[in-house]
């Protein structure tokens, strides 16, 4: 089979691609060649090879099947991370409470160095805000809970549980009917 010589840069002093004209048409590198302006050439490692023909797909099928492997392997290897709230033990939980929280911010609960965890459950059908340390907006807040999806306290309304905040905490609705359980474990 005869060998061609492609210069990569023509005129210039450089690198030439050595190829093996294939049956087929497509051209499989030999070698590098590095010719310095004076003729001298040496030889360099090949570092790609050109596409080959492909009969029945059978290489195709044989990568594709090494790729799917290795992306099992690494989810394997890496599963997703899962964070998990430690266990809280409490002896001493406030009463079940359902505030009303209209558009003015209010404070659901004050600092308490006491505090282990605490629930917040919206039990409107208008969307609650919670600020920390800070009275919320409802542009500007730290959480926002989702409304109830059909009727007041159908039990969809979004919820969030803080187990890290010691100080307190405030929440706005968009409405003045908005609806928010609490409960403080200490």
């Amino acid at each position: 089979m005869p060998l061609t010589t492609t210069p990569l840069n023509p005129g210039v002093g450089g690198a030439n691609i050595v190829t093996d004209q294939q049956p087929s048409g497509a051209q499989m590198p030999v070698s590098e060649l590095a010719v310095s302006p004076d003729g001298v050439q040496a030889s360099t490692a090949v570092t790609e090879l050109s596409p080959l023909p492909v009969e029945d797909g059978e290489v195709l099928d044989a990568l594709s099947e090494i790729i799917h492997s290795l992306e099992r392997l690494r989810r394997l290897l890496d599963p997703p991370l899962k964070v998990l709230a430690p266990p809280v033990s409490s002896a001493v939980a406030t009463a079940p409470a359902q505030l009303t929280v209209g558009t003015s911010a209010v404070q659901v609960f004050a600092a308490n160095l006491s505090r282990k965890r605490c629930y917040f459950q919206n039990s409107g059908v208008y969307p609650v805000y919670l600020g920390f340390n800070a009275s919320p907006t409802t542009v500007l807040h730290h959480v926002e809970l989702a409304p109830c999806s059909n009727y007041v306290s159908d039990g969809t309304g979004g919820s969030w549980t803080e187990d890290m905040f010691k100080g307190p905490i405030y929440a706005i609705s968009t409405n003045a009917a908005g609806a928010l359980n609490t409960l403080e474990l200490l």
